[in-house]
């Protein structure tokens, strides 16, 4: 009799409870880790929104700078009219004052009242009221937006209170925005605690390159007031309200002050302390700031989901598997049904991507493994089953330009998306399989998952071959095409796919997601929104890259690597004004592999750090010992490619110093070449390391200009010298009425902005012609010279410039 056969009811509690408390212990000790890096993730977010906030003051002081530079004085009108046109009320919320600070020398100060008092800036009883120095410059506050709450700091002097001295002199020695120590702010009336940002003021053009001209050059500096607890509020939006957060200003020999704390718990400070808090060190503006961070009730809640659930779930079941076994025999099967559902739903939750709602890696992952084993089992020969791997484009510029939260949704957007396609996929594959049926082929199974960020992944199966997978690809396509709607704004985002087909062939998931992301980069490459399904050229292609990417680490040590250079020829005289350093790698096995192979691969794999090092180092070698030839001009400079890996790291500023103090090669010699597309990858980072490099003397050209998405951007924000405008124009000259007019309209800008101009790939007479006609600065091209060898280069240059009064294309 089944009731006989049954457990006793105590024996049954006690078994499930044991169990459900070892699941409950195995969760909580799993969490730990993953909570560890997760609070460690979160508090990266926060540092960096705060980071982002600073930088948005800092861009819009740059950009102030940036108008009043062809200006020969800053009048009050002029700052008035500058400060409105960055709607400061908007933009910049813990603003609570926009100002201007002249620097008046002794012998100016007569003069400098005078013209206060010409253009009304004295109206106000309470500005000009304190006395001027007598003996040293006065930095004097001249003008401030709003006025009327601003108008008791107008004739101020920056120089009369440490801190704001401090901060002015370090702004006017390195060019950039430096910060204040906490200052109690005089704009809002009540003594808040807050910051200035300053920003030196040179004149014409950008700041001097070293540090002695810009103390002679410092007209003035920009400055905005920033009230600590508005600059900070919202922060911990990003981290979904998930972490409380202290910052504190860290002081040397001093306890560190505490300007700001977010605490759901109090007291407030005590709140980000102790065990389980982090602490981070934020370099902004010059001075060194504590990031203090602590999970909060909530990430508590969201870490303990899993086992609170796990432990009531198993209480809930023994109390109901107890009362069941009491009851009547017939309510057994509802019991097993309840069990089965819960563990069922437990098993769900550890396979479904919390944000999309879609399955996830490891779901997807024990899917594919699984149609790999259906199809070792069949019979049927050819494609069984189709992995896609999605990828989408501008995604982070969502995130960059929109936020985080934005990005969030997007991404729940496009699981929305891909679960409708599937449903309809789905229904349109039984309807032909109802209408024709085909022996041996079984019905269609589908699935999406999320793999992490903004990549995804499709599996389809029972597939009837490669045409169906394209079919299905440009179905997703499609669906995937039309723009997002996010907060009010529309978001593009096409998706680019790469396709990787299954057989009984198959039995290693990794290799086949390899497969699928190969096609999905090859796509992007071609075309960004298209689709590519992985085939034979690309398997032979993916065997080669991957060797090539094991041969790549030694390859410099092995004497592979070599240098050639490019010379960049003046139209006027036809001497040499730079040689181009470009590196070529002769392999042992496959022969010359081109830049375009390899250079990729290190950028992925990092190794184009080393390797970067290393090209600096050989071409410096190289111009140094040039420079000892007497056929080798003194003022010829050298160039060298930056790649978006060396922009983004934080030691290349250092490395390139070493090396030309190394050489002894003067920085004023050395240009550093970056694209467009490198630059606008991580601006934010980018600009920090340029307008360090060029600080420092370097000096910086923008590459394949025109080929980029952000051309006029890049000029007015970026600090550069050099333009080298993209083969792609220069190859129209003289033949494409369009193209040559784009190539005169560039270079009158580029005069206009004080830059310099290289014409790119000149290789025929009417191009050197014309660009010469145009009074292009320079050019550059297989028709002038073909890269040289280093010991070619000497006599190159001599007869450049003893035999040429102009260019001439090379023979």
């Amino acid at each position: 009799m089944l009731a006989e056969r049954l457990p006793r009811p105590r024996f049954l509690v006690v078994a499930v409870l044991t169990l459900t408390t070892l699941a409950t212990g195995g969760l909580v000790h799993a969490n730990r880790a993953q909570d560890a890096a997760r609070h460690e993730r979160l508090a990266e977010k926060l540092a960096e929104e705060l980071q982002r906030r600073v930088e948005i003051y800092a861009h819009g002081l740059r950009g102030l700078r940036s108008a009043f530079a062809g200006s020969v004085h800053v009048s009050r009108a002029g700052f008035s009219r500058s400060v409105a046109s960055q709607q400061p009320a908007t933009l910049y919320p813990a603003a609570i004052g926009i100002g201007y600070a002249q620097n008046v020398l002794p012998a100016d100060r007569e003069a400098f009242l005078r013209e206060v008092r010409a253009d009304g800036s004295l109206n106000s009883p309470d500005a000009f009221a304190s006395p001027p120095p007598a003996d040293r410059p006065w930095l004097a506050m001249k003008y401030a937006e709003p006025e009327g709450p601003n108008a008791t700091v107008l004739g101020q002097g920056l120089e009369s209170e440490p801190r704001r001295r401090a901060a002015a002199e370090r702004a006017r020695d390195t060019g950039e925005p430096v910060l204040t120590a906490t200052l109690r702010l005089r704009g809002d009336g009540a003594g808040t605690p807050g910051f200035l940002l300053l920003l030196g003021d040179y004149g014409h053009g950008p700041p001097p390159i070293d540090e002695a001209a810009r103390r002679a050059a410092i007209r003035g500096w920009l400055m905005v007031a920033l009230r600590a607890d508005r600059l900070f509020t919202g922060a911990a939006r990003v981290t979904d309200h998930e972490l409380d957060f202290a910052v504190d200003e860290l002081r040397p020999g001093a306890e560190p002050e505490v300007l700001y704390v977010a605490a759901a718990t109090g007291p407030a400070a005590a709140a980000v302390r102790g065990p389980g808090s982090s602490t981070r060190t934020l370099r902004l503006g010059g001075r060194d700031w504590s990031i203090r961070t602590r999970p909060n009730d909530a990430f508590q809640a969201a870490s303990h989901a899993p086992a609170v659930a796990t432990a009531a779930g198993g209480s809930l079941l023994a109390l109901v598997l107890g009362l069941l076994l009491r009851s009547q025999r017939t309510m057994l099967r509802h019991a097993h049904t309840l069990a089965r559902t819960m563990t069922l739903d437990l098993k769900r939750a550890a396979m479904t991507d919390r944000l999309t709602g879609l399955p996830n890696r490891a779901r997807i992952i024990d899917r594919i493994a699984q149609a790999m084993a259906d199809a070792r089992s069949g019979a049927a020969e050819g494609p069984r089953f189709a992995v896609f791997f999605l990828d989408f484009d501008r995604f982070k510029q969502v995130n960059d330009r929109l936020g985080h939260d934005a990005g969030d949704e997007l991404l729940r957007l496009i699981g929305g998306r891909l679960r409708a396609a599937l449903r309809s996929e789905d229904a349109t594959a039984a309807g032909r399989m109802k209408a024709t049926p085909t022996p041996g082929r079984r019905t269609r199974d589908l699935m999406a998952a999320r793999l992490g960020g903004d990549e995804f992944v499709v599996l389809i199966e029972g597939l009837g071959g490669v045409a169906d997978a394209e079919a299905v690809g440009k179905r997703l396509l499609d669906v995937l095409a039309p723009d997002y709607d996010i907060g009010g704004h529309t978001v593009r985002s096409t998706a680019s796919v790469g396709v990787a087909l299954g057989n009984a062939g198959h039995r290693d998931v990794a290799a086949l997601l390899r497969e699928a992301d190969a096609a999905m980069y090859e796509a992007k490459r071609r075309a960004p929104g298209t689709l590519r399904v992985f085939d034979a050229e690309m398997r032979e292609e993916e065997r080669l890259r991957m060797q090539v990417a094991a041969d790549l680490p030694r390859a410099a040590e092995r004497a592979e690597m070599r240098l050639v250079y490019q010379p960049i020829v003046r139209t006027r005289s036809g001497g040499t004004e730079s040689l181009e350093a470009l590196v070529r790698w002769d392999h042992p096995e496959l022969g010359s592999i081109p830049p375009d192979r390899f250079i990729p691969l290190a950028e992925a794999s990092g190794q184009i750090i080393p390797l970067g090092a290393w090209i600096l180092d050989r071409a410096l070698e190289a111009y140094a010992g040039w420079r000892r030839d007497p056929r080798f001009p003194r003022d010829a400079a050298l160039s060298v490619n930056l790649s978006r890996r060396q922009l983004a790291d934080p030691g290349f500023c250092r490395t390139a110093s070493t090396l030309l103090a190394k050489h002894g090669v003067p920085a004023s010699r050395l240009h550093l070449e970056v694209t467009e597309r490198e630059v606008m990858d991580e601006p934010e980072a980018a600009l920090r390391t340029l307008a360090k490099l060029r600080a420092g003397g370097i000096r910086i050209d923008l590459d394949d200009f025109g080929t980029g998405q952000s051309s006029l951007a890049a000029l007015h924000r970026f600090p550069l010298d050099v333009l080298k405008i993209d083969r792609a124009f220069v190859s129209g000259l003289g033949v494409d009425a369009t193209r040559t007019a784009v190539f005169r309209g560039v270079l009158d800008l580029a005069r206009t902005l004080r830059l310099e101009v290289v014409a790119e790939g000149i290789e025929t007479p009417l191009q050197l012609e014309i660009a010469t006609s145009l009074r292009c600065d320079f050019v550059q091209g297989f028709g002038l010279s073909r890269p040289l060898r280093p010991e070619d280069v000497p006599a190159f240059c001599h007869a450049a410039a003893g035999g040429l009064n102009r260019p001439r294309l090379a023979a």
